[in-house]
Formats: C-alpha cells, structure tokens, sequence
C-alpha cells in the first residue's frame, strides 16, 4: 500500500510540474509516470531479488553467473543492433532472451530482460527503432510503448526462468 502511495505523489509532483513548466496535459503526464514508476519496480525488484536469492547462488556451478552476465550482454547487443537495423516482423533479441533464461534460470531471464529493455531505451530515445518511428515525435507515446515493451520481454521470460527454478528445486 505504501509503494502505491508514494508512486501516486511522485506522479502528482511530476505531473504538476510539466503542467505548470510545459503546458502539458496534467492526466496523460500523470499517468505515464505512475506507469513508469510502476514498470521500474517490475523491471528491477525480480531482477534485485534474483541476484540477491542465496538459494539461488548455492544452487549454481561455479561460473554461472559469469556466463549469464556475458550473455545477457551479448543479448543487449543484439537487442540494440535489432531496434536499429529493424527488420518488420523479426525480432532476433527474443530468441536470445530464451536462450538466457533456458541457461541461467532466473538470473538469466531478468538480466537479459533488463539489457533489452536498456537496449530499447536508448535506441528509442536517439530516434532509432521501430518504437520511435511508431510514436513519431510525441515523447509521451514512445515511453508507453517502450513500458509495454519492457513488460512484454519480462513476460516472455520470468515465469520461464521460474519454472525452471521450480523445477531444478524439486530435482536436488
């Protein structure tokens, strides 16, 4: 309940400032912020809780978390190299997205999933990718659509990675 509340007096605060600085629509501000706000503790508390879970850093091989991390960074690579170069219809990062989940359960799903989402924001925010090119100019549009996106990898992978959790628990 207090995250709720301190996320609708951040997006009040904000929303009231581009009303009174910019002209803004107070409404549409407001509710991109509070959307913002709650897409980041989507994006970062599985992501915290995963690399903080001492089940999960007992459970590994010895460098498994130095080969997620170099895969959910080659997954940002090919991530920003796809928003550049955007081919309609294909998305190369999803695949890759699997691949870190199927290899790194948990740790791999939100890692990789955070490095497109990095991938996508600054691709999109230089104007680049098919979600700047969707929204045009309008700077309210490309942050919904890049919180939908975010989402949308986090869905395709997080309860991936814990299922195979789950399932790597009920074999130990």
């Amino acid at each position: 309940a207090m995250s709720g509340t301190a996320r609708q007096i951040a997006a009040t605060g904000g929303a009231t400032i581009f009303r009174l600085s910019q002209g803004a629509p107070f409404l549409d501000v407001w509710t991109t912020w509070y959307c913002a706000d709650t897409c980041g503790l989507i994006t970062a508390v599985p992501l915290l809780l995963a690399w903080s879970d001492k089940r999960l850093w007992r459970e590994r091989r010895p460098h498994r978390e130095v080969q997620t991390l170099a895969l959910a960074l080659v997954v940002g690579l090919v991530a920003a190299f796809d928003f550049k170069y955007h081919i309609p219809g294909v998305s190369l990062a999803v695949p890759l997205l699997l691949l870190a989940t199927f290899h790194g359960g948990l740790l791999g799903a939100t890692t990789a999933s955070v490095t497109i989402g990095l991938a996508a924001i600054l691709e999109t925010m230089t104007g680049q990718g098919f979600i700047a090119h969707d929204a045009g100019g309008n700077m309210l549009e490309k942050v919904q659509n890049l919180q939908i996106f975010n989402i949308y990898m986090l869905l395709i992978a997080v309860p991936v990675g814990a299922v195979l959790e789950q399932r790597q628990r009920m074999t130990v």
